[in-house]
């Protein structure tokens, strides 16, 4: 599963949950900034796209300029298209919660959402498959049985999964590493605390001391005239 794939199941997820108004409204409490997708950046804002990558190495500076609102985050990425692959887009059941929220009497902020006759709201709302799915939500909520989606518990087994890598190492520190459990991973983490180099130990060391070379010397002189060395 890539990152986009990802963080669409994770939003849809939340949507599903609590509904889009609702997940707005806590995502704006929170006061989080939201980052956007590189590829989306570039096609949309190329000078943007220009200043962020400037920005990459600059500590707290990556995120600058980045989507300040979910609504954007969904429009500019295609998530709320429904004729989209669905692992490109939110999914059904939290696009029909999105329909719900725009049909109900609530008074939405402003920014929440955008033109309903025209683009992808208009496509939204008239979407037969959404407005069937709208149609049971609407029916389990009012009924009060409507079923919250759930998550599969971590299996610690998946920990052993070639080419896992837990975002915190055994001795505390975050790691980068693509993949754990191998040699090299274990000979890094020995440079890193200092315990597993002899080069390093021996690089430590103080250069022996030169021996003085002999010099000649008067006394030695024999008495042919020649000088011993």
């Amino acid at each position: 599963m890539d990152a986009v794939e990802a963080r669409l199941g994770f939003t849809s997820l939340c949507v599903e949950t609590w509904g889009y108004y609702d997940y707005l409204q806590k995502l704006e409490d929170a006061q989080d900034e939201l980052i956007e997708s590189l590829s989306v950046l570039r096609r949309r804002d190329p000078i943007a796209y220009a200043h962020k990558m400037r920005n990459a190495l600059k500590p707290f500076s990556l995120d600058k300029g980045g989507f300040t609102r979910m609504t954007d985050l969904l429009l500019w990425t295609g998530a709320l298209d429904v004729d989209a692959r669905p692992e490109r887009r939110l999914s059904d059941r939290a696009l029909a919660r999105i329909l719900h929220d725009i049909n109900s009497t609530r008074t939405p902020r402003q920014h929440w959402v955008g033109d309903l006759t025209t683009g992808e709201w208009l496509n939204l709302r008239n979407c037969d498959r959404i407005q069937k799915e709208e149609a049971k939500i609407s029916k389990a909520l009012r009924d009060n049985k409507y079923e919250l989606p759930t998550v599969a518990s971590f299996d610690p087994k998946e920990a052993n999964a070639g080419g896992f890598t837990p975002i915190v190492s055994d001795h505390g520190s975050y790691t980068a590493i693509w993949k754990s459990g191998t040699a090299d991973d274990d000979e890094e983490e020995e440079e890193e605390d200092g315990s597993g180099s002899e080069d390093d130990s021996e690089e430590d060391k103080p250069p022996p001391s030169k021996k003085p070379k002999p010099s000649r010397s008067s006394s030695d002189s024999s008495g042919d005239g020649t000088t011993t060395l």
